[in-house]
């Protein structure tokens, strides 16, 4: 057979695949699928990864806030801080025994503190169960200084701490839902507890307080 025939035949054998249709070639051309596949769970990642970090954040100043107010809390109970002062304000309370023991994160001047006596009760409305509410029962949380009684030897106190959250950690407030002493925006902690029978108390009970 003539060469030029060879030729011929030869170009057609190969034409079919030199013109295969545009749509084969992006059929299996896979230039730019990572790009493509981390462009799809960027955002859900980064978000979880910053949720994370929120509740991370919420429960470590919760954890901070909690210690803080044990720590005031047992000063007063064995009669530490009756001891030092005969009168005693909520800020200089907060900047004596409170503040030193809140990492720097937490703003002194936004920390509410109300210290309260009570009765002792065992019935729904009365001593401790005034400061409860709600249904399941809950800790009731003030967000503002309301009283401010350490009471004496023998008497009941519930102490409460509270501080809000910033606007950051607000929007993200489920992670709040993991404590009842939470409510919207704020951060809280409390400690009802009896006085040590201490003698060498210098502290007054204001007038508001009762016995």
């Amino acid at each position: 057979m003539p060469r030029c025939a060879e030729t011929a035949d030869q170009s057609k054998r190969e034409k079919p695949k030199n013109l295969r249709p545009l749509c084969a070639f992006a059929w299996h051309d896979h230039r730019g699928v990572a790009a493509l596949e981390f462009a799809l769970i960027a955002f859900p990642l980064l978000l979880m990864l910053f949720g994370i970090l929120q509740v991370g954040f919420y429960l470590k100043s919760r954890n901070d806030l909690d210690l803080a107010t044990d720590a005031a809390a047992r000063q007063i109970m064995v009669g530490g801080v009756q001891s030092q002062y005969a009168a005693l304000t909520a800020d200089q309370f907060k900047a004596a025994y409170l503040c030193p023991n809140l990492p720097s994160t937490f703003s002194c001047d936004q920390v509410v503190v109300n210290a309260t006596m009570f009765d002792e009760a065992d019935t729904a409305g009365a001593g401790f169960y005034t400061f409860v509410g709600g249904s399941p029962p809950a800790l009731q949380i003030s967000t503002s200084e309301q009283s401010f009684c350490l009471g004496n030897g023998g008497n009941y106190v519930y102490l409460q701490v509270a501080y809000p959250l910033s606007a950051l950690s607000s929007a993200f407030g489920a992670a709040a839902l993991l404590s009842r002493l939470s409510t919207s925006g704020w951060l809280a902690s409390s400690a009802a507890f009896k006085n040590e029978p201490f003698s060498d108390s210098q502290y007054i009970l204001p007038t508001s307080c009762t016995s």
